[in-house]
């Protein structure tokens, strides 16, 4: 049996009938789907990742200098840190969602060096008899120890900067508690609908015994790709499911685990430029699956080569009651219609003008060509027809 009539029992698979038309298109619409999905209560409630961005943009334009003091006073520390020699490379900004990350990296630093001065001190005691090479290993912990007091400077300067940033957004309705639980969530979503669509996998192959599957493929490291050929390509998926014949073993279907639709609208032309790369390999190559003995060739691709990329992909998501539709208007807020920008913050937000909600509806209105057209290009690369795509709902 296909793993697709099997999936049958386990979800629905979607079709043009599962397509809502683009109500955008009305003014009337668009502005109440605004003034509801963008007041603050709402997005706080919904999504409070989107609230703590629009927060911070408030922040910016109200008290500009304290808080973008408190960003370059931060950074200032992690570029003398890095200077020295005493931490990794780091940026306030990229660690905006997960400042706790920033506390685990520096204890994690701080018991390497309290590590690495112990071990120099079992050294000196090891080879107390050795002096020319007591020597050298006083001169290394001395340096170390130099090395870790700088360390534990800057990183009380650090905290000290960090505790009056949080302490700033906190005024202003900022919790990082409740970021890092959204993050939480965000990942226990994911791993949720991995485990689900692994369970399922796992029935078909105890089975059908002639099919594997394996989970987490990097296909830039399996190919040996050089960074020039990754550029917007789908680098790791999800899982392969295989079968064996005779000494080969080749690719059903290439799997695709996702906790929302339309997070496979800009996700399928990564596999478009896969399919590009996979045909080009040579006849020759062999590709070591890492943790098993599993070796891919050319042939092992064959269906992904000679098929229309829907043919050896499947999106697996996971079956969300209140979004369980392809709706057209996502692909306008993907690819033109940015609706939270500074523009729209100082505007909507901050001078309560209404304005802004018209000239976001303008960019819908000269951009239909444009987005009907991309998103019949999406329809086609996952074979979205009356009867079937390669899209399941689980």
């Amino acid at each position: 049996m296909d793993f697709r009539i099997f999936l049958q029992d386990y979800g629905k698979n979607l079709t043009t009938n599962d397509v809502i038309e683009n109500k955008m298109l009305d003014y009337n619409y668009f502005y109440e789907f605004i003034k509801k999905h963008y007041d603050l209560n709402h997005i706080k409630k919904h999504n409070y990742l989107k609230y703590v961005k629009i927060t911070r943009q408030k922040i910016v334009f109200n008290k500009e200098s304290i808080y973008e003091n408190l960003v370059q006073h931060i950074n200032d520390i992690f570029q003398k840190m890095f200077h020295e020699n005493v931490l990794c490379k780091m940026n306030l900004r990229k660690y905006f969602f997960k400042l706790s990350k920033i506390y685990t990296i520096l204890e994690k630093k701080k018991k390497n060096f309290q590590e690495l001065i112990q071990y120099y001190k079992l050294l000196m005691v090891q080879y107390e008899f050795n002096k020319p090479l007591q020597v050298k290993l006083l001169c290394s912990l001395n340096l170390i120890q130099y090395k870790y007091q700088l360390f534990l400077k800057l990183s009380r300067q650090l905290n000290f900067y960090l505790q009056q940033f949080i302490e700033l957004e906190e005024k202003n309705d900022i919790e990082h508690k409740l970021i890092e639980i959204n993050n939480m969530e965000r990942t226990l979503l994911g791993k949720k609908s991995e485990y689900y669509a692994e369970t399922i996998l796992k029935k078909y192959c105890k089975l059908y015994p002639k099919y594997i599957y394996i989970q987490n493929i990097d296909f830039i490291k399996l190919l040996k790709l050089p960074i020039q050929d990754v550029h917007q390509l789908k680098g790791e998926i999800d899982g392969l499911l295989l079968y064996q014949e005779d000494k080969y073993y080749y690719i059903e279907y290439m799997i695709e685990v996702k906790s929302s639709i339309k997070s496979i609208y800009e996700d399928i032309h990564k596999f478009v430029h896969l399919k590009k790369i996979i045909e080009s390999i040579d006849e020759d190559d062999e590709f070591h699956v890492p943790d098993s003995d599993i070796i891919l060739h050319k042939k092992s691709f064959q269906k992904i080569i000679h098929q229309p990329i829907s043919g050896s992909i499947l999106y697996l998501c996971t079956n969300n009651v209140y979004k369980n539709k392809i709706e057209i208007c996502h692909f306008y807020f993907l690819y033109v219609l940015k609706i939270i920008d500074q523009n729209f913050i100082e505007k909507y937000y901050l001078q309560q003008d209404e304005s802004i909600i018209y000239e976001k509806y303008q960019k819908i209105i000269d951009h239909q060509d444009y987005i009907y057209s991309i998103f019949n290009e999406w329809k086609k690369n996952v074979n979205l027809n009356e009867e079937s795509s390669c899209i399941y709902l689980l």
